[in-house]
């Protein structure tokens, strides 16, 4: 039985009455019942608070506005359309504390919190509007975010976009827990002031503006990611909002006794609903830690590799089977072939890898640079060198290395506002110093410059044979056209089709590409079609108001060429074998 005691204090009468022989006899089996009596206060005194009074029911029903009118869900859809207004710009200014006011101000957890206690007290009308509002709300947002995405001037795409469209499971975790700490606050309410924690915690409206914005880029995929993590945070707020509803007593013990069937299928659709949402969830977390440990294990062997070199590791990027590893120093690094062979063990025989070394010199005179760098002249900051003088230098430059010709592709020439010129090159080997680079413009320019060089490393790159078919034709292009008189110069060679498409640029048409045709034919070993295209290069005038044209014309590639006239274009293909 169970009486009152001084106090109010619940207590086991047959405990209270309980005497221990003068002999210690049953001293052990006392204490046992004693505990087990301490257990069943406690647990008497956890069913005494979990009961809510009708007028606490009915303030909890106020406060989730299960019982509101119409008027409440226009402002709710007013409150609702500021918090999306304010989620998404903050996403575009990639503003962290912009996205937090959107959270503060969201009223998205009040129809969440209210769908929960529907259904643990068995209303399925109530369920159903609820679910409505969350519906409407939702299709809303992400319409207000696509708009305000389509118009931005600049990429939606942010961190804070980006942040929010690779979910794992460790997300569904933290909706669960602010799903128990928003319902428990909502029954307990003298811990209403937890609320705000709770509404930042679970972030409801942010991903909505995450996929509105990945919509209106056209990224579908990162839209599905921030979408699945707003299906995460929805249902494991409903699931644990249900559990803490009947658990905390909000849902009387009577009604339970007739409506457990309800309680129980309501539970049922939303443990549904996470798990399915756990599935995608749970193999983007498996496949965050195998993607950690493999790039663990790349730090690791590129380190190693680069080990007894003198050159330091900018940077690792590990993307799939896609690896680029930046180097900078004063000297070529290691084989690359050896580099790719330990990285094959890592992530298998179809990788990617780039190797690129940023050359790191001493500056022409003496002296040593102050706090390094990756220039060859760390000059100081000056009028930029220009760029018609800088390429053909770049040219020479290239020529110095006792690779065949051809060998190396200039992927781009950088010159700063400060002067700084940077040379982007691709190669199989490595390219001359760039203090020579430093050397030859500073003797046309009269001064020195600062120069940089990045250089990717092609040896361990797989080649196919097209692409050895364009290197080769590449290189007898430029090899011909040197010869050729009037400037003439290779702009681009490609390979599309089995046609072979020869871009020349200069200041007149060739003579005769025949020559050209034959050459390829004598060495390319491959049934392919060649096709000559000419650009004039022609200076314009800037002291008057003129408007110059620059012809292009198809050279015939056969025998019988002589010429080509600049006004009239012509095609034609002569097969190389």
């Amino acid at each position: 039985m169970v009486g009152k005691a001084r106090g109010g204090e619940a207590v086991d009468d047959h405990a209270a009455s309980l005497e221990v022989p003068p002999d210690g006899g049953g001293l052990e089996a006392g204490r046992g019942r004693a505990d087990r009596s301490t257990i069943g206060a406690s647990v008497m005194a956890w069913l005494d608070d979990r009961r809510l009074s009708a007028d606490e029911r009915k303030e909890c029903l106020d406060a989730l506005a299960i019982r509101s009118d119409g008027q409440w869900w226009n402002r709710f859809f007013v409150v609702m359309l500021v918090a999306v207004i304010i989620a998404t710009v903050g996403q575009l200014l990639d503003s962290a504390a912009v996205v937090i006011g959107a959270m503060l101000i969201a009223p998205l957890m009040t129809p969440v919190l209210a769908l929960s206690a529907s259904l643990a007290m068995g209303w399925p009308r109530q369920a159903v509007r609820q679910f409505a509002g969350l519906v409407g709300a939702t299709a809303g947002a992400v319409a207000v975010a696509w708009l305000i995405g389509t118009v931005a001037p600049e990429d939606p795409l942010t961190n804070e976009v980006l942040s929010r469209t690779s979910p794992d499971l460790r997300d569904l975790v933290v909706a669960l827990a602010a799903g128990f700490g928003g319902a428990y606050v909502t029954v307990r309410r003298n811990m209403s002031g937890s609320l705000p924690g709770v509404a930042v915690a679970v972030a409801l409206v942010p991903p909505l503006g995450a996929v509105g914005l990945s919509l209106s880029a056209g990224q579908r995929g990162l839209a599905w990611g921030a979408g699945l993590l707003y299906a995460a945070n929805l249902g494991a707020i409903v699931l644990s909002g249900l559990a803490v509803f009947v658990a905390t007593g909000f849902v009387p013990a009577r009604r339970l006794t007739f409506s457990w069937a309800r309680v129980v299928a309501g539970a049922t659709v939303a443990l549904a609903v996470v798990g399915l949402v756990a599935v995608p969830l749970a193999r983007a977390s498996a496949e965050a830690v195998a993607n950690a440990q493999r790039a663990e294990q790349v730090n690791r062997r590129v380190t190693s590799w680069l080990s007894e070199s003198p050159n330091r590791l900018s940077d690792v990027t590990v993307d799939g089977t896609e690896i680029t590893v930046a180097v900078v120093g004063p000297v070529q690094p290691p084989s690359v072939t050896e580099l790719r062979q330990g990285l094959e063990e890592v992530v298998g025989s179809d990788l990617n890898l780039q190797v690129r070394w940023i050359q790191e010199s001493t500056p022409l005179g003496d002296g040593e640079p102050e706090g390094g760098g990756d220039v060859a002249t760390l000059a100081e900051a000056s009028e930029p060198p220009p760029l018609e003088l800088v390429e053909p230098a770049v040219e020479d430059w290239l020529s110095q290395s006792e690779a065949p010709a051809g060998s190396f592709e200039v992927v781009g020439i950088e010159i700063s506002d400060d002067g700084l010129v940077a040379v982007d090159i691709r190669a199989a080997t490595a390219p001359p110093s760039s203090d020579a680079l430093a050397t030859l413009i500073e003797d046309r320019l009269g001064r020195s410059v600062r120069i940089t060089v990045e250089w990717t490393d092609t040896s361990a790159e797989e080649v196919t044979p097209l692409d050895e078919v364009t290197s080769e034709i590449r290189a007898l292009a430029r090899r011909w056209a040197e010869s050729q008189p009037g400037g003439l110069a290779v702009d681009a060679v490609e390979v599309v089709d089995g046609v072979a498409y020869v871009d020349l640029v200069g200041r007149t048409p060739p003579e005769d590409a025949a020559t050209l045709a034959e050459s390829i034919r004598s060495q390319v070993d491959l049934p392919i079609e060649l096709e000559v295209r000419f650009s004039t290069r022609l200076p314009i005038p800037t002291e008057t108001t003129t408007t110059a044209t620059t012809p292009t014309t198809t050279i015939p590639a056969g025998p019988s060429t002589t010429g080509a006239e600049a006004t009239t274009p012509a095609t034609a293909t002569t097969p190389t074998s």
